[in-house]
């Protein structure tokens, strides 16, 4: 409603079908048009607030993904398998395993994504002296997709890709992958949104610290197939520095799925934002946290892919179907 002083208000647009459904579908007599903004307005504060009924859901493959599903569980393998297939494997196996949805790796078209001062700068790995050695060390060509892709269907798990250019998703189109991931590197890259887009598939949406840009994003994905996942641009992450609230502020701005990318060390926060409202939750796991590389130590091996995942599946039950306070009977 108008502050004091203010004779009128204006709405966002976002709001205006949520509103005239309301007021259409009302039963009760409105003897107003300000007491239909009133009534409105109060269903609405509480509407979003609460996420429910309206909120979208999303197919990715056989499951459904939102409020109310199962959580949505990725391992996110990236760059870990330092170009080895057996790695992949071991960790396609853990996965598996322990009950994850889906597996994601990482395309890059190298010399498209990074300046030339990136791939020239040192970094020392078993592929040579320059990140550009280790960038293309740790790519993956169409012989280990082929690999991955029957491996992943022997293990009945879903793989994907975060493509980081156009000519990466044209690559992947041909593995028939459920969804893709933007990179929040990405965000603003418009012709690879469309290329994206253009797949019919859905799209998970990496903000990053960008909420903004991730708006923009979703805008021309189109809301009803995509899906926005809470990150941080630092890799590992402080937890000062995880904003777990942010989960709720994009569960306001979105209707679709929210979910969180977890870039800590430990696996609490991710059961933290599973149970405060992220339907999706991703983490990079590693074979061995020892592992030369520069993102291992930061991964979760298999035990802790595995608390992970007991204690994400255990909410619904701890949660219980219904708030309320009752008297429990001892049988």
């Amino acid at each position: 409603m108008p502050k004091e002083g203010f004779d009128a208000v204006t709405l966002p647009s976002s709001m205006t079908e949520d509103i005239e459904n309301f007021v259409e579908a009302s039963n009760k007599l409105i003897s107003s048009k300000s007491e239909a903004l009133k009534i409105a307005w109060l269903w609405y504060k509480q509407h979003a607030d609460s996420g429910s009924s309206s909120r979208m859901k999303l197919k990715i493959g056989n499951s459904t993904v939102g409020d109310g599903e199962p959580h949505f569980i990725i391992a996110d393998i990236a760059t870990n398998h330092n170009g080895e297939m057996s790695h992949i494997k071991t960790m396609i196996d853990i996965a598996a395993e322990e009950g994850c949805d889906a597996v994601k790796f990482h395309k890059k078209t190298v010399d498209a994504v990074y300046s030339r001062s990136e791939l020239s700068s040192p970094m020392l790995s078993k592929f040579g002296k320059t990140f550009k050695e280790f960038a293309l060390g740790v790519e993956l060509g169409k012989e280990e997709f082929d690999e991955i892709d029957d491996y992943c269907k022997k293990k009945s798990i879903m793989w994907f890709a975060e493509c980081w250019d156009e000519q990466s998703v044209e690559f992947t189109q041909q593995y028939n992958a459920p969804c893709y991931e933007l990179p929040h590197e990405r965000l603003n890259d418009e012709n690879l949104i469309l290329k994206l887009k253009s797949t019919g598939k859905p799209i998970l949406v990496r903000t990053g610290m960008m909420t903004d840009d991730a708006k923009k994003a979703v805008e021309m994905i189109g809301e009803q197939n995509a899906a926005v996942i809470h990150s941080t641009k630092e890799f590992p992450v402080q937890l000062e520095q995880l904003y777990l609230k942010n989960i709720t502020l994009l569960k306001r701005i979105f209707r679709c799925p929210i979910g969180h990318y977890g870039a800590d060390v430990g696996v609490a926060t991710s059961v933290m934002a599973a149970t405060i409202g992220a339907s999706i939750i991703e983490r990079r796991i590693t074979y061995d946290r020892t592992a030369g590389g520069p993102e291992h130590a930061a991964s979760l091996e298999h035990n802790g892919l595995r608390i992970l995942v007991r204690d994400i599946r255990s909410i619904p039950l701890a949660m219980g179907e219904d708030p309320r306070k009752f008297p429990y009977k001892n049988r």
